[in-house]
């Protein structure tokens, strides 16, 4: 009984750093993304950023130890922000309210997919990890419908990201605090 107890005790630690890590990362990479869609496309950023969440995913599952999962969960986080940020910016500015209506009805989804997925792994041994490889499928999955979209990102407007590095009433993410 004691022996379970400490290992329960160690495995609500590990997952409160994981979730903070995880946390962590994200709002880093949240507030990266405004400078990286001067640089890069916004297919390029969800791009990369999807494919840093799959490596995450797999290298959570593959960690031997608590080290390595905590690693694995840099990518997790960065891409996770990055993802949010970038989706979020380029339907606002693309599309109608909406179809950002849709974006966050498609993130909901997967908020009630994945707990469910792990949750009938749970009972398996090295249940959790099994979970964490079909979920990094499916990330994969949702990496390739976004490459083999490519075409569909055309509208995109390269003049709105010329016009938004140009337009001088732009707000730095430090000036957020500064407004009255």
């Amino acid at each position: 009984m004691e022996i379970e107890m400490k290992y329960f005790l160690a495995f609500i630690l590990v997952m409160t750093l994981c979730v903070k890590y995880i946390h962590d990362f994200s709002i880093i990479s949240s507030f990266l993304t405004s400078p990286l869609q001067k640089k890069f496309s916004t297919f390029q950023i969800v791009t990369v950023s999807t494919l840093l969440t799959v490596v995450g995913l797999f290298g959570f599952f593959l960690a031997p130890n608590v080290p390595l999962i905590l690693l694995s969960l840099i990518p997790l986080g960065l891409g996770q922000g990055a993802i949010d940020a970038s989706l979020n910016n380029y339907v606002a500015v693309n599309y109608r309210a909406k179809h950002l209506h849709f974006l966050h009805a498609c993130w909901s989804m997967g908020a009630i997919v994945a707990p469910i997925i792990t949750s009938q792994f749970l009972t398996n041994p090295n249940g959790w990890r099994n979970s964490l490889f079909i979920l990094g499928l499916l990330q994969g999955f949702i990496l390739l419908i976004s490459i083999i979209s490519k075409p569909l990102w055309s509208k995109e407007n390269e003049v709105s990201r010329k016009e938004e590095t140009n337009n001088d009433n732009n707000l730095k993410s430090w000036q957020i605090f500064k407004i009255k």
